[in-house]
């Protein structure tokens, strides 16, 4: 292996340590080894030096710690909340639509006169031309919202439920600063930034949860997965209880009440958030 540089590489500064403290590059060797770069991966993929896993104990170990760590100042040792959040929701995202879903529900029925039309939890649908434009034309005397958001179902469903899946990440994430501000509500003597970290370290949370609720359909048994889901309900409500209590330090009174109002509100923003999703899949199509 190639001995480091003396100076900087990437702006000529003189280094002192496995960093450069003008820019931020790690102290590379020129003409990187296979090997050399395999190992800068691992770093990567790692967290430089196991910040991945040193976080996610912290996160997962002691709800609310890692918030309290970071706004105190002490982030080195972890990864930021932005990149936390987002690897916790893409890992997601995959497992979800990796792992096989047991939870099938049953076929949507649109109601109507004539011949009823049935779109799965897949988009599939067994419409007929004929059946599809009689189904158009029914749709005609409905109220102009209904026209405008059932058309696109009818005519693609299965590109209707891919436009929905591919927009709904996005309105997550910025479900993270709707959350921030509620709890700002309730908590008006803190600055909005705080109340933003606590918020992506909570969602991030969730997500690992529900991850782990995913990938128990592996066990294609109806009966774990309802296990897996009961706990997960439980494990976000205790960890969002527990998270509070650590970072907000109020009674278990106090924050027991202001629970059940963010989460009253926040179902409200939820709900608005996927009606606005929907309707975002209609425009864009």
């Amino acid at each position: 292996m190639a001995a480091s540089p003396a100076n900087c590489l990437n702006c000529g500064a003189l280094l002192d340590g496995a960093f450069c403290s003008r820019c931020g590059q790690r102290a590379i060797a020129p003409y990187p080894t296979v090997r050399e770069m395999i190992g800068d991966a691992w770093q990567e993929l790692s967290g430089y030096d196991g910040r991945f896993a040193r976080t996610f104990r912290m996160l997962l170990g002691r709800p609310g710690a890692l918030t309290i760590e970071t706004l105190e100042g002490r982030r080195a040792r972890y990864i930021g909340p932005v990149r936390l959040y987002l690897v916790a929701s893409v890992v997601y995202f995959v497992c979800a639509a990796a792992v096989p879903n047991l939870r099938t529900p049953a076929p949507a029925v649109m109601p109507g006169p004539g011949d009823p039309i049935t779109i799965d939890a897949t988009g599939r649908t067994e419409m007929s031309p004929e059946l599809r434009d009689r189904a158009l034309q029914r749709l005609q005397r409905a109220p102009w919202w209904a026209q405008m958001i059932l058309r696109p179902a009818i005519v693609d469903p299965a590109a209707f439920r891919r436009r929905f899946v591919e927009t709904l990440p996005r309105v997550l994430f910025a479900l993270v600063p709707v959350f921030a501000a509620i709890v700002a509500l309730f908590y008006r003597r803190r600055r909005f930034a705080q109340h933003l970290i606590f918020a992506i370290h909570l969602h991030a949370t969730i997500f690992i949860v529900l991850t782990v609720r995913e990938l128990s359909q592996l066990a294609r048994s109806l009966i774990v997965l309802r296990v897996f889901e009961i706990g997960a309900a439980a494990g976000i409500v205790a960890y969002g209880l527990l998270a509070f209590r650590s970072v907000y330090g109020e009674s278990w009174l106090r924050i027991l009440v202001k629970w059940v109002g963010i989460a009253a509100i926040y179902s409200v923003a939820g709900v608005t958030a996927l009606v606005v999703t929907l309707l975002w899949a209609v425009v864009i199509g």
